[in-house]
């Protein structure tokens, strides 16, 4: 509630618009998309956070709680071989840990060598000041994504209003 609700403040809408074209160019609009609004609403919580830390005891129960989904749809999306949710579900909990020391768990023989690049885009997204700057982290992760992954993701988490 509270991302939606004040977020909208800290966010540039005509980014948004961009990186809805954008995605339509790619095979892996979804993931695109999904990618875009997750690195988003991290970067509102934070700043939401910063200005109101009222707020710090929600965030850290419904991180709590997503983390847990988050978990177990990893493991559902690896046993059942769905790789672009997997990775997905993976980035969620690396972006989420509590430890620097937690890492993307091995996934596909394709993807595995891009996890380093994958690590370090993230630590990006705490550092972002602007959506612009989520843009810009989501659109070089894509331009390996789009070549690696060969379907787009199967379920929502992350809405793009």
């Amino acid at each position: 509630m509270f991302l939606r609700a004040v977020g909208t403040v800290y966010s540039d809408l005509t980014v948004f618009q961009e990186i809805i074209r954008f995605a339509h160019t790619l095979s892996i609009p979804d993931v695109c998309k999904q990618l875009f609004m997750l690195f988003e609403d991290i970067r509102i919580e934070e700043r939401i956070k910063h200005d109101r830390p009222g707020t710090k005891k929600v965030f850290k129960r419904r991180r709590e709680l997503y983390r847990r989904h988050f978990k177990t749809q990893l493991t559902i999306n690896q046993e059942r071989s769905i790789l672009t949710d997997a990775l997905f579900c993976a980035i969620y909990l690396k972006l989420t840990a509590d430890s620097p020391l937690e890492e993307i768990p091995p996934l596909h023989e394709q993807i595995n060598p891009m996890i380093p690049f994958i690590e370090s885009s993230l630590e990006r997204v705490y550092d972002a000041g602007s959506t612009a700057d989520i843009a810009a982290i989501v659109k070089e992760l894509m331009e390996g994504f789009d070549e690696l992954l060969e379907k787009d993701m199967l379920n929502t988490y992350f809405f793009l209003p």
